[in-house]
């Protein structure tokens, strides 16, 4: 199911203020929901945003 406009909004919105925090102190990276996170061996997620 394709996401709705406001999560995508918020997705957005949210993105955008933790990059500029991130970045500014240096901290590391934001990824979007296209960045693949392995659990295990045989399990792994698709977060929406994602800190490293």
């Amino acid at each position: 199911m394709a996401a709705q406009y406001l999560h995508e909004w918020i997705f957005m919105w949210l993105s955008s203020l933790l990059t500029n925090f991130v970045e500014y102190q240096k901290l590391g990276r934001i990824l979007g929901s296209r960045t693949a996170v392995k659990i295990n061996e045989y399990d792994g997620r698709l977060p929406d945003i994602l800190f490293v």
